[in-house]
This record gives C-alpha cells, sequence and structure tokens, in this order.
C-alpha cells in the first residue's frame, strides 16, 4: 500500500495537474475526466481480470458499487472533517446532478443483467452516459 501511495504521489497526482494545467480545464472537468479515470483504472483492470472467471460479473458490481459507495461515504467524510474551520461549499444541484446519474447507471445495470447478455450497444449506452455527466458538469456552475 506504501508503494501505490508513493506512486500515485510521485508520479500520477503531478501527471494530472500538469495535463488540467495544459489543457486550461476547469477543477470540475478534471474531476470527471482525469482524476476520475486515474481513480478508476485500477478497477478497470480488475473488472476485466475478474469478469472471465465464474462469478466474476458478480464481483465486478459488488466491487464498483462498495468503491463507490466507499467514496461517498467515508472518502467525503474524511474530506469534510479535515478542513477544519474552513467551510466546504457545494451546490446542491451537484449532489442531486451525481445522485441521479449514480440511480440511472445502476438501472440500467439491472436492466442488462436481466436481459442477461452485454452487447456493443451496452457499452455505448453507458458512454453516452458518462458523456451526458461530463455535459452536465461543465454547465453545473
Amino acid at each position: 500500500m506504501k508503494f501505490i501511495g508513493a506512486t500515485v504521489e510521485e508520479f500520477v497526482c503531478p501527471g494530472i495537474t500538469y495535463m488540467a494545467d495544459v489543457m486550461k480545464m476547469s477543477e470540475d472537468l478534471s474531476a470527471v475526466t482525469l482524476v476520475a479515470l486515474a481513480n478508476g483504472a485500477g478497477d478497470v483492470i480488475t473488472a476485466l481480470v475478474a469478469g472471465s472467471s465464474a462469478g466474476g460479473v458478480s464481483y465486478n458490481i459488488g466491487s464498483l458499487y462498495g468503491s463507490g459507495f466507499f467514496v461517498c461515504s467515508i472518502v467525503i467524510s474524511m474530506t469534510i472533517l479535515s478542513l477544519g474551520e474552513h467551510k466546504l461549499q457545494v451546490g446542491p444541484l451537484t449532489v442531486y446532478k451525481d445522485i441521479a446519474f449514480y440511480i440511472v447507471a445502476t438501472v440500467i445495470t439491472i436492466i442488462f443483467g436481466i436481459i442477461g447478455n452485454i452487447y456493443w450497444w451496452s457499452a455505448a449506452v453507458f458512454l453516452c452516459i458518462y458523456v451526458l455527466l461530463v455535459i452536465a458538469t461543465l454547465f453545473n456552475k
């Protein structure tokens, strides 16, 4: 764990910061693109490896939703507690937008589970949801 933390601190964080600065991205846009990519890369690799094994799909769904709930509860709570006297200003639309997209993605995942097969358009649906999330984040000022 220390090695992973040191690697992220030494290489990933400065790389993401540099890319966001060069592309003149807002903090919101870099959060839903670059930071999300860096945060989810390990989950995606684990999902690809586990997906071909027996019970791998159930593991993937549980892992991804578990990590999402962990970030929503523990990470955000620790961030707020570490601020001390400083105030964290988050608009209600930001929270509602994130919850709405999480619910929509969950319902679509359940629908695909009921269908029982994954097609090329299944991935396209999730990609469209992600693009809509990025657009909604850009216009949520």
